[in-house]
């Protein structure tokens, strides 16, 4: 197979918060255990990756039972394809087997996807065990204890019969269905797959891909079976694989291992979905936020990265381009004026700022002595696309603050130059508004800060390519307008 990388989306994307995502990164670094790398996906591209030396993006890695979501979804490929049924009975697919167990008897695929095969211990280990090799026949003859469909037990045993019918119904084994069916046209490099003494693949581990070939397969799942190249898998599938199918909150297990299991998904919290493996393999689906992350790691404390991810990178994912989060921000409009005691430079002149909230955008008026200047930036929509505001500055006034200390001369070519200007504003953190200003006639940009503090505003002019340095200004909201 050849590999395909994923759309990268640049290092200045805007697709998440990059105060954000070095705090989540540095938690990263102080787990215990060691990291091996994360792929950040939003909006189907990579919006940021990291790998920790000396491990490299092209390693193959054993992901352990994250395995499991790959064999979800060969049986939902071979659901779509009208081989088997999550109805069918287990054994269906294995006539030359006869036993009067009334509960194995009704146990059936959608008992194996959900871990609820009525089991009262993982079979794993039993099945494996057998001199024969027959690792169906050793889970086959296993005490089924409950009632299947009524009792959550996490059961790797179920994911291998889950692979051993896939083989019966399609006559090939997993690996191989799934090759021209997922692997080749998601674009996966060298796939392998570890099998049991027959020659069917484990199912519930053994599985070796690359760690942005995880992320793609949480995007499929995040795009509802759509791939670049067409459909893959129905939406009915990706749809049922992620809901929470089983309780398994009796198992008083971690948080996130107690919001409910799918089709070899596990539900999380904040309403994100994952498929998982040992010691920290993780493909984390966050639909709210149109992203995934692909993590690997060495960690015994697999609860501990989870809670990273909700700590750090969900406020970085909020926060990057979002509309409106500073509270009583969005719609609203506030006058500002400098603070008597407070510490300014470059804007000693200011005398006044109103700052009016729109649904599309925020409206800035200077105001200095009897002069004002008013500048309007659009918000970035909510695919994370640029919305400029076309405006026109007047330069020679006391209000100014666009290239401060630009001496004009009374030079009308030069002030042609910069008169002409579209701008456009995201927040940077829940507090924090960051305008951007594109100047059309020179190759340069200015960049204002907004941080909002209770009743107090502070401003910085970020400009660095000139020699007057930053400018400073803190204020003290008079009123709401």
């Amino acid at each position: 197979m050849s590999f395909v990388p994923l759309p990268r989306a640049g290092a200045d994307n805007n697709l998440v918060n990059s105060a954000g995502l070095e705090a989540f990164t540095r938690a990263l670094d102080n787990i215990q255990g060691s990291m091996r790398g994360f792929i950040l996906l939003r909006n189907g591209h990579v919006a940021a990756e990291r790998f920790w030396p000396p491990y490299k993006p092209e390693d193959a890695v054993h992901v352990y039972s994250l395995s499991k979501s790959f064999t979800s979804t060969a049986i939902g490929l071979a659901v779509d394809e009208g081989l088997l049924s999550v109805d069918d009975l287990v054994l269906k697919f294995f006539p030359e087997y006869s036993y009067s167990d009334e509960n194995l008897n009704a146990m059936r695929v959608h008992d194996l996807l959900t871990m609820r095969s009525g089991h009262q211990e993982d079979t794993t280990g039993t099945m494996a065990d057998r001199p024969d090799g027959d690792w169906a026949r050793g889970f086959l003859e296993l005490p089924v204890t409950y009632k299947p469909g009524t009792h959550f037990v996490y059961n790797t045993g179920a994911t291998y019969m889950l692979s051993a019918i896939l083989q019966r119904a399609t006559g090939t084994d997993m690996l191989a269905y799934l090759t021209p069916r997922f692997f080749e046209p998601l674009g996966f490099g060298e796939v392998a797959w570890h099998t049991c003494p027959k020659g069917i693949n484990t199912g519930g581990w053994g599985l070796m891909v690359r760690l942005e070939d995880v992320a793609k397969l949480g995007q499929l799942y995040l795009d509802g079976g759509e791939w670049t190249s067409g459909r893959i898998i129905s939406g009915q599938w990706t749809q049922e694989a992620v809901k929470p199918h089983a309780d398994n909150s009796i198992t008083k297990s971690s948080v996130d291992w107690s919001q409910g299991y799918g089709y070899q998904f596990w539900r999380c919290q904040h309403g994100a979905f994952r498929g998982d493996g040992a010691f920290g393999q993780y493909c984390v689906v966050m639909p709210d936020r149109r992203a995934v992350l692909a993590l690997m790691s060495e960690t015994d404390d697999m609860q501990a990265i989870l809670d990273i991810v909700w700590e750090y990178l969900l406020p970085a994912l909020d926060t990057a381009n979002s509309i409106g989060t500073f509270s009583g921000a969005h719609g609203s409009a506030f006058e500002y004026a400098p603070e008597p005691e407070g510490e300014v430079s470059a804007a000693e002149n200011i005398s006044g700022l109103r700052v009016r909230f729109t649904d599309c955008g925020v409206e800035l008026e200077f105001a200095a002595g009897k002069d004002s200047q008013t500048l309007c930036a659009g918000f970035d929509d909510t695919n994370f696309r640029p919305h400029w505001i076309e405006n026109n500055l007047q330069l020679d006034g006391d209000a100014n603050i666009f290239m401060p200390g630009l001496k004009l001369d009374g030079s009308q070519p030069i002030k042609k130059l910069l008169e002409k200007a579209a701008a456009r504003c995201y927040w940077l953190k829940y507090d924090m508004l960051v305008v951007e200003l594109v100047y059309h006639g020179i190759p340069h940009r200015d960049r204002l800060t907004f941080t909002f503090d209770n009743d107090k505003i502070f401003m910085t002019n970020s400009t660095v390519r000139w020699d007057w340095g930053p400018m400073r200004w803190r204020g003290v909201r008079r009123s709401a307008l």
